[in-house]
This record gives structure tokens, sequence and C-alpha cells, in this order.
């Protein structure tokens, strides 16, 4: 088991461009979230908008869905937008051609090996530095 490390700089590839709305969700950080981390939907605000928590792999429960990737670092109560179905920069040591699994001891990170709530890969290596990656709503 191997977490991935992620650079400062992570976003979206520039051989993605700018996501649209197809592959973007736009919400409030329910805590504080790390550009490129794995999130899910943790409930809604008063007026109706999602609020976003970073995904967990530690048990097939809930917490191991994935509805998207942090764009950018954000505090509880800030907006955010995840991505998802899109290239992301800024990752290091990957290889290309490999699946990544939600990790289940990082909470929003990505590892190398399945988790108990992450036993479909999310993300595959395209290169050694950017990953393209995938939703997963369902958690068994």
């Amino acid at each position: 088991m191997a977490a991935i490390t992620k650079d400062p700089d992570i976003g979206p590839s520039l051989a993605t461009g700018a996501p649209g709305p197809p592959h973007t969700l736009m919400g409030i950080a329910n805590e504080t979230i790390a550009a490129g981390d794995a999130c899910r939907v943790s409930g809604v605000t008063a007026r109706d908008e999602p609020l976003f928590v970073r995904s967990n792999g530690a048990a097939a429960t809930r917490a191991a869905a994935v509805y998207g990737y942090a764009a950018r670092d954000a505090k509880a109560g800030e907006a955010l937008t995840l991505f998802y179905g899109v290239e992301y920069g800024g990752y290091t040591g990957l290889t290309p051609d490999t699946a990544y699994y939600l990790s289940g001891t990082v909470a929003g990170g990505l590892d190398t090996t399945a988790s108990t709530g992450g036993t479909k890969p999310i993300a595959y290596a395209i290169t050694a530095e950017r990953i393209y990656v995938m939703r997963k709503l369902d958690y068994l």
C-alpha cells in the first residue's frame, strides 16, 4: 500500500482544459479540503447547496462514495467545485496505465491498493504526473 503524493499546484490538467457543467459539482466545503482530494456529499445547506467532505475508504459505507475531486483548497464554509471525469496534473511518482483506489487510511487520498471501501479503481495514471479521475457513487 502506498499513498499517492500531490504537488501543491495540483489541478485539472491542460489536457482537459476547463471542465464544463457535465464534469462539475458545486457546493460548500463542510471541513478543510485540499485540492485534488476525493470528496462526497455529506448533506445540504439551508439553501439546498451540497456540503462536501473528504471520502474515506476505511469501510464499505456511504463515506466511501466519491462524487468528485476538489478543484482547489477550501476551508469549512467556503464555496468549492468538484471535478470528475477529467485529468488532474500535479501528482508525483505515478505509474502510467495503473489503477488507483480510494485510500482507507488518508481521507480524500488515493492509494495503489484497494481498501475495504475502495474496492474499485477511481483513477488511472496517464503519466507520472497526470491522472484521470472518476466518480464512484456506489460504496459496496
